[in-house]
């Protein structure tokens, strides 16, 4: 019996690491602070659009004002329910979105304004996206009377 209990809780935490271990890849590789996102950003600002220092401190200054504010996209998680669905909710709202915004800038006009415009409104959807992921990390952690990240 014991056993077969243990099984379970396994196979219960492997169902999680799966979920969370696909959900944290999918969530780095499209976020715009950083990771994949940030060299392209700086190929099209330096090579394409021949961008000086000032311009480009201004470009990531302008498109990192959400991560700067990220405590407030944690609040308003917490305070609003989207759709209904709570974490989902975000998902499914500012995932598209935040695909939208780079759709939108891939055809687009290469500019500075159209980029500085759609990183901002990308790095906005995608703030709320991550605020989510992270809530829902520890709801989980707290459920399964987890410790740490």
């Amino acid at each position: 019996m014991l056993a077969a209990s243990g099984r379970n809780g396994s196979e219960g935490s492997n169902q999680t690491l799966m979920y969370f271990g696909w959900l944290t890849l999918f969530i780095h590789l499209a976020t715009p602070a950083g990771y994949l996102v940030d060299i392209q950003t700086s190929y099209l600002l330096k090579n394409e659009l021949h961008a000086t220092a000032t311009q480009i401190s201004t470009f990531r200054l302008l498109t990192g004002i959400p991560v700067y504010l990220a405590f407030v996209f944690g609040l308003a998680r917490d305070q609003w329910n989207p759709l209904g669905l709570r974490d989902r909710g975000f998902f499914l709202i500012f995932a598209p979105a935040t695909a939208a915004a780079f759709v939108w800038m891939a055809f687009s006009g290469l500019s500075y304004t159209g980029l500085a415009t759609g990183m901002l409104l990308a790095m906005l959807s995608s703030r709320f996206t991550a605020a989510a992921y992270q809530g829902l990390i520890a709801l989980v952690g707290q459920e399964k009377l987890m410790s740490g990240r």
